[in-house]
Formats: C-alpha cells, structure tokens, sequence
C-alpha cells in the first residue's frame, strides 16, 4: 500500500509538470507571429554572432555546405512557426550560417600559409586608390590574386618604393616576400618589387571621369583647398598633404574627407528632394543612378558599400511610404557586409566606426532631441547639426580612444564649425570643376566662391589645430571599451523608456 501511494504521488506530480508545460505551449501558440522585420534583425544578429564564433569553434567541422543548409532550412522552420520561438530559431539560423561562412573564409585564409616567409610573385588588381606612407612607399590593395596560376582569396595589402603611375583597377605583378595579414587583410608584402603594371583597355572609364574632374579642380583652386574639396566629392583623401591629414584627424574631421554615407546621404538626399513633388519612382531611379555613380568614382570600399545598402533600403522604403527600424537596418547591413566579407568583424576598426558613428546618428539623437525638446514639427538646423554630431562622437569615443590612444576636445567645436557648410562647398567645388571644363576663360572667377568655402574651412581647422588643447593622449584597455559601451547602451535604453520614443517614424536619409 505504501508503494502504491507513493507512485500515485509522483504520479500526480508528473500529472501536474505536464499540465503546466501544456498551459506554457498553449500560451506561446497564443503570441501573435513576430514581424518579418524583426524576424530578419534576428536572423542578421545570429550571423554576426556566428561570424565572431568562427574564431573559436573547430573550423573545419563546419566547412561543408550541409551547415549552409541547416540555416536555411531553420529560417524556413521560423516562418511557419507562429509565435515568438520563430526569434529564437532565426538567431540559431542566423549563427549557423555565420559560423558557416566565417569558418570557410579562415579556412580560405589557411592557403596562404604555405607562402609565408618565401619569396614569390603573384599577380593581383589594385582594388582601391594607391596612397603614399609616411615612408615614402607606395601603398596598394590588391584583389583577385593569382599565384602559379592558382586564385587566391581575399585581398593582399602591398608597400612598394615603385614610382610607376599605379591606378585603381591596374593589373600588376608584385615579387617579395608573403608575411601575415592584418584587419581584413589575408596577406602583405612589404618592400615589394613592382615587375609590371598594365593598365586594362578600355579600362575605368569612371575613374577617367574622376582624374580629369580632379585636374580641372586643381587648374583654378589652389591645392590645399582644391583637395578637401575633391576629397569631398570623390573620396580621394590621398590627395591630402600628410600635414594636412593628420591636422584634420586630431581634429576629428577626418571622416569628412572620405567617402561616406555622410557624403552620399546628401547627394541622394537633394536628388529626392528634387524629384519628389514631380514623382517618387523618378526620384528613386535617380537617386539609384547617383549612388551607382558615387560608387563607380569612389571605389567600392567597405563604407561606401555600407553606405549604399542604407540608402538603398532607406530609398525602397520611402517608396512604399513605410521606415525601416534602425536597429533592423544597423543589424541587416552589418549582416550583409559580414557575409560579403567575414574579415571585417575580425578586425577592421573603419567597419566599427562607420557603423557605431551611424548608430549614433539615428539611434542617440533622436532620443537626446526628444529627451531635451519633446516632438518638435520643425527642429532647428543648428540644433539637429549639434546633437548628431554629439551622438556620433559618444557611439564613436571607445573605439578611437582605444585604437589611437587619443582624442580631440575640439572635434565637436570644429564639427560644428565646418559640418554646416559641407554641402555647399560640394556643390561649390563640382560647380568650379564643370566650369573648368565649359568656360575654362571664366572658371577662375566662377571657382571663386568655392574657393571661398573651402579657405575657410582650411583658416578654422589650422588655428584649432595649433591650439595646445587641440588633441590630448588618453589610454583605454579593451574591457574599458566594453564597459563603455554597455554605459551607452544602458543609456540609451533608459531614454528609449522614459521619452517612449517612436524610431518608426524615423527616416534615415533625412
């Protein structure tokens, strides 16, 4: 009899667990479906996750395409489950494919360990522009690598005292010695020798465009002038003068003389304009052909092609009339570029700035600006201008304090000096540069009003930079930046809760 009661009494446990795992099933059956956007966020996360897990999994466990079939068919799997357990499944999806992905890109790293510390030549295209080291050398980013007739992946970052004319997209045939990457880089090769470069026919004819726009600049600008304002337009930031450079770096200016989603967020953001009272799906087809433009002249470097898928997806949505979250758009994009790229992740410090000072923009700002001011129908310029630079400058902080062990307690008077009038120097200098070609008799005159934009832009950045407070040393550690970021993070959800911001209302090319 003892027996029996016993057994009826876990009994009647067992009976009780198994009730209560029944009311839980029937209340997730109960959750409504999550949204496709959220679904795809978790599914972009879990790649990244995967990405960075790459690192510390055995590899070749994960090399054949079977784990690329799992992802697929869980993400498959989300959509036909009808409740929140779809998120789970999409961030397992997400992870395998990125651990999938990321292990093929170390395991397609691993073929150049047979070359390193031997001297060899190997054929590659010059994938970006070339720049000069401080050294002299000429710097060059090569892709499709050829060795012994057998293709290489990823890229090759080659230094060389080469004085031939190297371009972007020139075919050239290096000899030196193979030594480890670094970043996104597979491989290096320092103090190559340079045995041929040939030149493609008809080559890059966008680039063509490029160096002959740049030259008629030049003809009625002076250079110091004459190469921010290219560098606004074209990117081209090797045209700098090294002094100059680092002036606009310690000054936290630098990112405007690259090509960013800064730069084409205003030329796509006056091409809509421009188009949208007459017709939306003209303003994005033009807007489509200028980011195609933008990116054919500028190269298609990792924060232009970030910058693209942004305003691609931020235009699409515009379209349609709805807005993408920018939790969803960071993680997306950034999801995007990894599988593209999984090196990225792994150590390319431009990949984490571009993205961090993006999130700074559309994510912070808009909850200070609501936190400080409420709903505003018409903000301030002046005040927008301030607050994004702000933001931009606190998701950005951790990162270039530790990578270049200072910072500038200036960058945000000198942002705000110079950001304002960024866009008009640009339409100044392409102005100046179309003159030079139309009427060169009057393009001196014509080039002076962007002479004039560009001076002072040059005047302020050189009196900031002699100031003796113009950048200070600081020293952060990695778990300094980690705590750093959960501060921010922290922050930003306490605002998010307390102004009950909608981030839906919220376009990004605005």
């Amino acid at each position: 009899n003892v027996f029996y009661i016993h057994a009826l009494g876990k009994f009647c446990q067992l009976k009780k667990m198994f009730n209560k795992v029944k009311q839980w099933y029937k209340y997730f059956l109960r959750l409504r479906k999550p949204h496709l956007s959220w679904q795809i966020a978790s599914v972009s996360g879990g790649i990244l996750c995967g990405a960075v897990l790459a690192h510390f999994v055995d590899i070749y466990f994960f090399d054949g395409y079977i784990w690329l079939v799992v992802g697929v068919l869980l993400i498959i799997l989300s959509f036909v489950i009808r409740h929140y357990l779809a998120v789970l499944i999409c961030v397992l999806a997400g992870s395998v494919i990125g651990v999938f992905v990321g292990a093929n890109a170390l395991i397609s790293q691993k073929t150049y360990d047979i070359y390193y510390e031997k001297n060899i030549s190997f054929v590659g295209k010059v994938l970006e522009d070339t720049s000069l080291a401080q050294s002299g050398e000429l710097q060059l980013k090569l892709s499709n690598i050829v060795v012994a007739n057998n293709k290489m992946p990823g890229t090759v970052w080659v230094t060389t005292p080469s004085k031939l004319p190297i371009k972007r997209g020139d075919i050239v045939t290096i000899e030196g010695k193979i030594d480890k990457g670094f970043g996104n880089i597979n491989a290096s090769v320092f103090n190559a020798n340079v045995i041929r470069a040939e030149r493609p026919v008809p080559g890059d004819f966008a680039l063509k465009i490029r160096d002959s726009f740049t030259e008629h600049v030049y003809r009625v600008i002076p250079a110091k002038e004459a190469s921010l304002g290219v560098s606004y337009i074209t990117g081209q930031k090797q045209l700098l003068s090294d002094e100059f450079e680092n002036d606009l770096r310690n000054l936290g200016l630098i990112h405007l003389a690259v090509a960013s989603g800064f730069h084409l967020t205003i030329v796509v953001g006056f091409c809509r304009r421009f188009f949208a009272n007459t017709s939306r799906y003209y303003a994005v087809v033009m807007s489509l052909l200028l980011i195609w433009g933008f990116l054919l002249i500028t190269g298609f470097t990792t924060s232009m092609m970030r910058a693209a898928l942004v305003t691609i997806i931020s235009l699409i949505a515009w379209y349609y009339g709805r807005v993408v979250h920018p939790v969803i758009l960071l993680l997306f994009v950034a999801a995007i570029t990894v599988l593209i790229n999984p090196f990225v992740i792994w150590g390319d410090i431009g990949w984490y700035l571009s993205f961090a000072s993006f999130a700074g923009v559309i994510i912070i700002a808009p909850l200070i600006e609501q936190y400080f001011w409420g709903d505003a129908k018409k903000v301030p310029a002046l005040r927008r201008i301030v607050v994004a630079t702000v933001s931009a400058q606190i998701a950005t902080f951790p990162i270039i304090a530790f990578t270049f062990a200072q910072y500038s307690p200036l960058a945000l008077m000198s942002n705000l000096l110079i950001l304002p009038f960024v866009s008009i120097a640009m339409v100044l200098t392409l102005f100046a540069g179309l003159a030079a070609f139309i009427v060169p008799f009057a393009a001196n005159i014509l080039a002076y009003p962007a002479y004039i934009s560009l001076r002072y832009m040059t005047i302020i950045s050189d009196y900031l930079v002699a100031t003796p407070w113009a950048y200070k040393d600081i020293s952060v550690s990695f778990f300094g930046v980690l705590m750093s970021y959960a501060l921010i993070v922290g922050v930003t959800f306490y605002l998010w809760k307390r102004t009950g911001y909608n981030f839906n209302k919220l376009d990004a090319l605005s």
